[in-house]
């Protein structure tokens, strides 16, 4: 009876945490509060660690700097806040973390989180038709408000991350089936927006797993069988897309993608590129110490499209130090789980979303623009953290015994 309890309890936490991943009514922040609370509920008790401590220290710093700054303290609260609250969500959420539940911990965030952007595309098309993707920007379906690509585009970086592990790792053929079939609708629902992020994405997640799936792997013809699929797949596209069947040309050359990558709006987003932006950042780091948003606004610059950078312009040096020191931290954390696994499957997945969702922090405005992104990172950290601690537990008391 006392398990058929728990297993209800971890069933409603799931819900709240795919309602949490969609950022469902623009409620994902404060979600993260009623995960909290759930989490804090089902097991009477909240782990803490080092890394929270450094995420809670980040966070509390960056909110007085705001403060200071003239920043509305219920933003940045909310906004930030959530932070250490998803990384002691993720610590605490397994009693004992497998490798076999962080598999299923990041396809569940990838799932819950594509779930909002394609059905804003089923919904558009209903609307409006392709019509509704001329300009970039598309209707939410769950705020009715108008949504640049950016934004929408950011809840399939999770999914992305999953891509290599698609290809080259995953046994089950059905699940196989399911999220590359969620990935083609996804691709589809980016070209018509204009993004251009998604496609770099996509290449760095295959090129990152298959190297990672030819150093790890002893059995190498799966892999090779993987890139043989890609390569074939590829062809066939360029295929169809030459003799435009089913009018997939037509598609491509009319949607808002061809338009910012061969009209003039593309030869100015060439000449103000985000390298750029980053190297006006860089260069007045010190001018503006203590952030404000002097760059961005007074500067003219508009955001850096960088995690870290635009901390920076918000709260200044130490804020920006200590998110750096985390996400050395996590990352080091991150592949010291792929080196030790015993299921070197998962190890291409971990590998192949670290490298996604890195390159998604260089290049986007994630605080501004989508910062559930980040807090779901946050908690896949705290549970990678759960599981290596679940793994020095066991060790010595093997040792013990």
């Amino acid at each position: 009876m006392v398990r058929e309890k728990n297993d209800i309890y971890r069933k409603i936490i799931l819900f709240i945490l795919f309602l949490t991943a969609t950022n469902i009514f623009q409620y994902g922040t404060y979600l993260i509060f009623l995960l909290f609370a759930a989490v804090v509920i089902v097991d009477r008790k909240m782990k803490i660690d080092q890394t929270g401590l450094l995420l809670l220290l980040f966070a509390i710093t960056y909110v007085i700097f705001c403060g200071i700054n003239g920043e509305s303290y219920s933003n940045s609260l909310f906004r930030i806040v959530i932070f250490p609250l998803a990384y002691m969500i993720g610590l605490s959420l397994y009693k004992e973390a497998t490798e076999e539940k962080i598999r299923n911990i990041i396809l569940f965030i990838a799932v819950s989180m594509a779930t909002r952007p394609v059905s804003n595309f089923v919904y558009n098309l209903v609307l409006e038709g392709e019509a509704a993707f001329k300009s970039g920007e598309s209707v939410d379906i769950g705020t009715g408000v108008v949504s640049a690509a950016t934004g929408q585009a950011a809840y399939y970086f999770f999914l992305i991350g999953t891509l290599a592990y698609v290809f080259f790792a995953l046994k089950e053929k059905k699940l196989r089936f399911a999220l590359f079939v969620l990935y083609i609708v996804s691709l589809i629902h980016d070209i018509a927006l204009g993004g251009r992020t998604f496609i770099l994405l996509t290449v760095i997640s295959l090129v990152v797993g298959l190297i990672y799936s030819l150093y790890s792997s002893k059995e190498k013809s799966p892999v090779y069988k993987a890139v043989l699929i890609i390569a074939l797949l590829l062809f066939a596209v360029y295929v169809l897309f030459t003799f435009n069947v089913f009018g997939l040309r037509d598609f491509y050359e009319s949607s808002y993608m061809y338009f910012r990558l061969y009209s003039i709006y593309s030869i100015s987003f060439l000449e103000t590129s985000r390298i750029d932006r980053k190297l006006v950042y860089i260069s007045n780091m010190f001018k503006y110490p203590f952030g404000g948003n002097n760059i961005r606004r007074n500067l003219g610059v508009g955001y850096a499209h960088e995690l870290w950078l635009d901390v920076f312009d918000d709260a200044g040096w130490i804020p920006y130090l200590l998110l750096c020191i985390y996400t050395l931290v996590s990352i080091f954390r991150w592949l010291r789980l792929a080196k030790g696994l015993k299921d070197r499957s998962i190890g291409v997945l971990v590998v192949g979303l670290l490298a996604v969702l890195l390159t998604a922090f260089f290049l986007e405005p994630i605080l501004a623009g989508c910062p559930t992104v980040f807090a779901m990172y946050c908690i896949v950290d705290g549970v990678i953290s759960s599981h290596l601690n679940y793994k020095k537990r066991a060790a010595v008391t093997a040792g013990e015994s």
